[in-house]
């Protein structure tokens, strides 16, 4: 029987560590993954309840949290990121200690996997953002294997994935590196593949990759590049706007995620990882001493050994008051809110085709996606001048 719970976020350390093998992660009708338990083989030893973090306080490994604005200095590595390219310098850091890293990378025909990773040609697989959940597989024993060997590890996940592997590993590792990225929340793998089955189709192509932020499209945004390929060799790349596909539009508008995501217990400053990762909005009207026009990463530091690792950095970076960490960034604060039609949206999921998903999403959303569209034909350094206008007139500060 699967154990649909609301609070489960389908980390996956209960199926990791089960000794008996009897817990699977199955898909309920909307395509998200619930644990499901082979009655006949389980001994109810009782070890996947004790090591799932529903129901706990999180477990904060925060003692003080400091906020700072950073960027990769690299410009190569910052244009393939999504923000200001920090979790490539912390994963190259790790890499060239001899570490080994984990992060979300696409597998197959685009299933978004945990991996693991131990060159730097294999890193740029983990860059950018993926909305989409990422399956964690086996990486929780990995990692714990690697960790028993002595080897320096970083893992990257979601608050869930990360707090899911510290109550795995039931014990705290000088060796292991945590980076908790800031989550809105998660759609299903199934609900991904169903839109891509539609872009292939439109296209009569198959897609080899999609990136929802790329910078090839429209700079730091939310503007995003389909890769295909076609029968005959021959690629090529569509540009994807949120404003111009129902999938993106609806998970940036909070629509589609796991019941879970909408009473998220991480969405707080108490962190679980050593550091935190995410955009920071409003970057633009701080008067920073570099430029955050290709981008910027907010970076919580939430103890001394993410602090001391922070100090040797080759990055450009400026501490600022942690408020503004969560002034744009609402989920520091609260859970994501869901739309009031999300029942129906996860409805025509389950019995329409994509085409009249697509057809759908058009009409009840012209006003937004006219407003969005004009938003997108701004050339850049206008929309950036706008922006720094805006900011300060939100009473941003400035840091000199």
């Amino acid at each position: 029987m699967i154990e649909k719970s609301s609070f489960c976020t389908a980390c996956g350390a209960c199926v990791q560590k089960c000794p008996r093998q009897c817990i699977m992660l199955c898909k309920d009708e909307n395509g998200f993954l619930y644990p499901k338990i082979q009655l006949e083989k389980c001994v109810n030893c009782g070890l996947c309840e004790r090591i799932c973090p529903i129901g706990d306080c999180p477990q904060s490994i925060s003692s003080k949290t400091d906020a700072y604005a950073c960027t990769n200095k690299d410009n190569s590595m910052l244009q393939q990121e999504t923000s200001g390219g920090v979790f490539g310098v912390i994963a190259t850091h790790v890499l060239d200690m001899g570490g080994i890293v984990y992060g979300c990378a696409y597998v197959g025909h685009l299933q978004a996997t945990h991996v693991r990773v131990d060159n730097k040609n294999l890193l740029p697989s983990l860059f950018g953002s993926k909305y989409v959940q990422s399956n964690t597989c086996d990486t929780f024993k990995e990692c714990e294997k690697d960790l028993k060997n002595g080897k320096y590890v970083l893992y990257s996940g979601t608050p869930c994935q990360i707090a899911g592997l510290r109550k795995y590993l039931q014990k705290e590792y000088f060796n292991l590196l945590t980076i908790d990225i800031i989550c809105h929340g998660v759609a299903s793998q199934s609900y991904f593949d169903k839109f891509i089955a539609f872009l292939e189709e439109r296209n009569q192509a198959v897609c080899i990759d999609y990136n929802f932020r790329s910078k090839e499209n429209s700079g730091w945004s939310c503007a995003g590049i389909a890769r295909f390929k076609r029968k005959n060799g021959k690629t090529f790349n569509k540009k994807q706007f949120y404003f111009s596909n129902y999938y993106y539009y609806y998970y940036l508008s909070c629509a589609i995620y796991r019941d879970s995501c909408y009473i998220c217990q991480y969405t707080n400053l108490n962190r679980v990882g050593d550091f935190t990762l995410g955009d920071f909005w409003g970057a633009e009207g701080l008067n920073l001493p570099f430029s955050v026009n290709n981008g910027c990463s907010l970076v919580l530091v939430n103890n001394e050994k993410a602090a001391n690792l922070l100090e040797t950095l080759d990055l450009n970076q400026k501490q600022v008051p942690v408020y503004l960490a969560s002034k744009y960034n609402k989920q520091l604060s609260e859970p994501s809110i869901s739309l009031s039609n999300r029942v129906e949206l996860l409805r025509e999921y389950r019995e329409e085709s994509a085409s009249v998903i697509q057809k759908k999403f058009k009409a009840r959303n012209r006003k937004n996606r006219l407003k969005a569209r004009i938003k997108y034909w701004v050339p850049m350094w206008m929309r950036n001048m706008l922006l720094q206008i805006k900011y300060h007139r939100n009473g941003k500060e400035n840091y000199e």
